[in-house]
């Protein structure tokens, strides 16, 4: 969790369970929002649209990489 990256503060948290869900990342990739067992609190309204931004941005790049991914994926399968 780096969340300090985005906010130049570490935003209040509190402790936080998903059950039957665990946090996955991918190695040199930030993650500011992602606090293995904890809920990012006290945010400002500012800070929620920075946070929103960044995302927005990787999250689409992201689901753009995953797509293709499967693609490739289901053209093999029927290839095999």
């Amino acid at each position: 969790m780096d969340p300090e990256a985005l906010f130049d503060r570490a935003p209040d948290h509190e402790p936080a369970a998903a059950e039957g869900r665990r946090v996955a990342t991918l190695p040199g990739r930030v993650y500011p929002s992602l606090a293995p067992g904890y809920f990012l609190t006290g945010l400002t309204p500012e800070e929620w649209r920075i946070l929103e931004a960044f995302e927005t941005q990787h999250l689409s790049t992201y689901v753009q990489r995953c797509t293709a991914w499967r693609q490739r994926h289901q053209a093999n399968e029927q290839v095999g």
